[in-house]
């Protein structure tokens, strides 16, 4: 009786999910974004201008994917709240109420096809820009040097290794009480509004002290945890900027690296210790504001996995050069092919379509269809806002501080999109972290979706009995 109940449950769900896969087939949202989406996935790679070789990947890359994983986010809400509630709306509920199936296995049913479609369509159409990227890539007009370059650049997968930094908030305490004890030895007063107004502007000095390469003098970078069994060159990625952390009017500079390369222990040590050598002759001449990358042997990494650069700063008018943390300096060093880094990000944007579906699947099951888009726009929309609010590091009074905090619980319930978002560092040729991947399905699908999803089931059970006695 057990088995026979099972069969009939399964026949039930695979009955569903095949009626529910043609109900969106014919939808008309459905066929709009269709056609949009593969209109898009066509007219970047195809008619962008091969001016610049690398540019032209990367604006494929970025433009393509991001608009596709837009597409399929919009396809993914709005399919989720039509497939439950169109049958409730319509009244065709009473059908399904009489058969021998579970509530929840309908619902599980609809949820099922809606995600079933979308990676289809995902599938279908990241494997459409790859294959049109590597046919431009392999037919365009692009020197040797140029597809070396962007193969050594973007067309891989590069783990990201970034310098250990000085404890910017330490600095600013420091800096903040020594200014109190000042302003209170002077007897001026100062309110909350001063010292949150004293703390970031010495948050600000530390990050520029930090950040900041003065004419003639060394700055040094140390990185840990490296791989020690390359044989491989390294890549560094940076990039300057002239008189201040960031700004235009940027022009050409020179600049010397220097990389440590470690010597025997030294006895009585315990510790590599390094021998400086420039990576060039002479300073090289570059271009500030651009992202800069040069190799460095993989000699110079230390039997314990440290690598240590200095830069000299040689600009012709004595300028002081600066490298914020966000823009480097960076250690790259390849681990998988394009083609595997591509798939990482799919793997990505198919957890964003999971989650994505069963948010309109959990409105829909509370709510009619236009009341549930509106919701689940709304609940992405608290999401996208709280992330930026949380970022905020100035509080100009009470009621921005007042908005950080609140932005900072929301984020422990909303999911926010942003970061779904990889698109950037498969088109800068950076890793799409496996760990990315299993922390955002942990943390936003089964910590932030999954309660709502399955609470949605359950009134969705208790609607759809209630639909039936009344119909």
């Amino acid at each position: 009786a057990g088995c026979s109940t099972g069969s009939n449950a399964m026949r039930g769900f695979f009955a569903i999910f095949g009626a529910t896969v043609r109900q969106l087939r014919r939808s008309k949202v459905f066929g709009v974004l269709f056609v949009l989406l593969f209109l898009w996935c066509l007219g970047i790679p195809l008619f962008i201008a091969d001016t610049d070789a690398l540019d032209f990947i990367r604006v494929a890359l970025l433009y393509s994917t991001t608009g596709i994983h837009l597409f399929l986010g919009c396809c993914s809400v709005w399919l989720g709240c039509s497939a439950v509630d169109s049958d409730m709306e319509s009244g065709q509920l009473t059908l399904v109420a009489v058969k021998p199936v579970s509530r929840l296995t309908v619902f599980a049913a609809k949820y099922t096809a809606v995600v079933a479609v979308n990676l289809l369509l995902l599938a279908a159409a990241e494997g459409l820009v790859f294959g049109l990227i590597q046919w431009r890539f392999n037919r365009g007009n692009f020197s040797a040097e140029e597809k070396m370059r962007i193969r050594n650049e973007v067309m891989v997968g590069r783990r990201v290794y970034t310098p250990k930094r000085l404890d910017y908030a330490k600095i600013a305490d420091g800096i903040v009480r020594r200014r109190l004890a000042e302003s209170k030895e002077t007897g001026r007063n100062v309110d909350l509004t001063d010292v949150i107004q004293m703390r970031r502007s010495a948050e600000e000095e530390a990050m520029a002290a930090d950040s900041e390469m003065r004419y003639g003098f060394r700055k040094e970078w140390r990185f840990d945890a490296l791989p020690t069994d390359r044989t491989e060159a390294l890549t560094l990625r940076y990039r300057l900027y002239l008189n201040r952390i960031s700004g235009e009017n940027q022009r050409s500079t020179r600049l010397l690296w220097l990389a440590g390369m470690p010597r025997a222990d030294v006895p009585g040590q315990g510790a590599a210790d390094f021998v400086y050598q420039p990576l060039t002759e002479a300073p090289e001449q570059l271009q500030s504001g651009v992202f800069t990358e040069r190799s460095i042997p993989a000699q110079a990494i230390a039997p314990d996995g440290t690598l240590r650069l200095d830069a000299v700063n040689f600009d012709e008018e004595n300028a002081p050069l600066f490298i914020q943390a966000a823009d480097g300096p960076k250690i790259l060093i390849p681990v998988c092919s394009f083609a595997g880094n591509f798939l990482r990000m799919t793997l990505v944007g198919a957890i964003s379509i999971l989650i994505l579906a069963a948010l309109g699947c959990s409105f829909a099951a509370f709510f009619s269809l236009p009341t549930a888009i509106f919701l689940s726009a709304a609940y992405l929309l608290i999401g996208a806002v709280s992330a930026l609010w949380a970022e905020q590091d100035y509080f100009s009074g009470f009621f921005d501080e007042f908005g950080y905090h609140l932005a900072k619980t929301m984020l422990f319930f909303v999911v926010p999109l942003r970061d779904f978002d990889v698109t950037d560092l498969v088109a800068d040729g950076e890793l799409v972290e496996y760990a990315t991947a299993v922390k955002l399905f942990l943390y936003s699908g089964i910590g932030r979706t999954l309660p709502l999803f399955l609470l949605g089931a359950l009134v969705y059970r208790r609607r759809e009995l209630a639909k039936a006695v009344r119909r």
